[in-house]
Parts: structure tokens; sequence; C-alpha cells
């Protein structure tokens, strides 16, 4: 397994960090804020943006609650 790498997103003024693995074919992200974890296959997306978008959808779950 890889080491994680780190992701960050900015919605308003607040930053969101995750780290993301990549294991084969499948992008893992676990938010620092939140501890979820969100996994979706890569399909020839680059890996961080993909994390990105992954991070950025937990956080507006979790906004919307």
């Amino acid at each position: 397994m890889e080491q994680p790498n780190q992701v960050t997103i900015e919605i308003g003024d607040t930053r969101h960090i995750g780290n993301y693995v990549v294991e084969g074919d499948l992008v893992t992200v676990t938010s620092e804020e939140y501890g979820n974890k969100e996994s979706a296959r890569l399909d020839g997306a680059d890996p961080h943006d993909l994390a990105q978008t992954l991070l950025r959808e937990m956080v507006r779950r979790k906004e919307d609650l």
C-alpha cells in the first residue's frame, strides 16, 4: 500500500485537509476533519484532482446536515 498523500481544498474561508492513497485503480480519501472515507475509481483521472473532488463532496454533505 502506498503512503498517504495530502490533499487540501478551500471552501469559503475554511481550509479542509484530507489524505489519500491510490491502490490500483482506486483512490481512497480520508477527511482529517470528519474521519470519513470515500473511494472512487480513477478511470484515467489524475489521482490528486479526484481526491480533491471526493473531499469537496464529503465536506458538502457534512455541511448540508
